[in-house]
């Protein structure tokens, strides 16, 4: 099997993943009442299955040799789930493989030309993100605190 097939076929598993555990948790989360509690916390990982995990990985799998953009998008959530895992001193059986196959996708794919784009930075549009970013990463802080183990 050479390379862009065993991406086609990574990345294929990967989104089918994605989209039928975010359709489990969303009619998880809407007919079992234990979940009532956990409302939020269902549409946020639906959300970040369904919308930012699938088409990345539909995209990769259906051109793998222009694949950089989605793998770099797909990398990002990935770095995110980890980060959440280390936060929470809990290791995710769901989230963990998705993260890891996304590894594997940047160690076999054929170019890493153009993960970066070309040009300048935006020093406002970081310094925008950062200052956005405080406020969220002081509800994910609250939020690990939550599912730390005791």
């Amino acid at each position: 099997m050479n390379r862009l097939t065993a991406m086609r076929v990574i990345a294929w598993i990967m989104a089918a993943s994605a989209v039928a555990f975010g359709l489990f948790t969303i009619v998880f989360g809407i007919v079992s009442p234990e979940q009532e509690i956990h409302a939020i916390h269902n549409v946020v990982v639906a959300s970040l299955l369904i919308v930012l995990s699938a088409p990345p990985a539909v995209a990769v799998a259906r051109a793998p040799d222009r694949s950089i953009r989605p793998l770099a998008m797909l990398g990002t959530v990935a770095i995110a789930s980890l980060a959440t895992m280390a936060l929470s001193l809990t290791l995710d059986p769901f989230t963990l493989p998705f993260a890891l196959l996304v590894g594997v996708l940047w160690a076999i794919v054929p170019s890493r030309e153009g993960a970066v784009p070309a040009g300048r930075p935006s020093w406002l549009m970081l310094v925008m993100v950062v200052l956005a970013a405080v406020p969220l990463v002081l509800y994910a802080l609250s939020q690990a605190e939550l599912h730390r183990p005791d």
